[in-house]
């Protein structure tokens, strides 16, 4: 089948030598089953936490042009929101921007330490995002993945987009 066919993930495809990767699929994202009380009322009863949805938009040029190819080294921003199961907005809360290959963190060296994730931000009021991060240089030739991931807050377990 094709790249990330059924994923919901964007797929990026780097090329052999020329530092260009290709975007394909956006997709809305499911949530761990975390649960955790919150403790902050004494003889409280444990509330369950919230569960987020996270949905990577669109990746676009940091000019906003929609892409569909790139340059390893070049920054990217990725629009995306968070939502809670009623389908209302989750602002506040925190949220990672990983790269995966073959359905797994894709750990890339940079200064010293090797890591997956590309950039954190902050959902907005109104539930949506946008990170900048920027494309690894040291990427070599294949196809990728993009996936969001939160650790959750005092109201939300924590989320990763599937």
């Amino acid at each position: 089948g094709a790249p990330g066919a059924g994923t919901g993930r964007p797929v990026v495809t780097t090329g052999a030598g020329t530092g260009a990767a290709t975007w394909a699929a956006t997709g809305a994202g499911d949530a761990s089953e975390a649960r955790a009380g919150r403790g902050d009322v004494e003889g409280a009863e444990e509330a369950p936490l919230r569960r987020p949805l996270l949905a990577l938009l669109s990746v676009r040029g940091v000019g906003g042009e929609s892409l569909s190819q790139f340059v390893r080294g070049r920054p990217v921003v990725c629009i995306g929101e968070a939502r809670d199961e009623a389908g209302a907005p989750v602002d506040s809360l925190p949220v990672q921007v990983e790269l995966l290959r073959n359905g797994r963190p894709w750990r890339v060296g940079r200064g010293g330490r090797a890591d997956a994730v590309l950039g954190t931000t902050v959902t907005r009021e109104d539930g949506r995002f946008e990170a900048q991060v920027l494309v690894p240089l040291e990427l070599d030739a294949g196809e990728y993945a993009l996936r969001l991931r939160s650790p959750g807050d005092v109201r939300h377990r924590p989320a990763v987009s599937e």
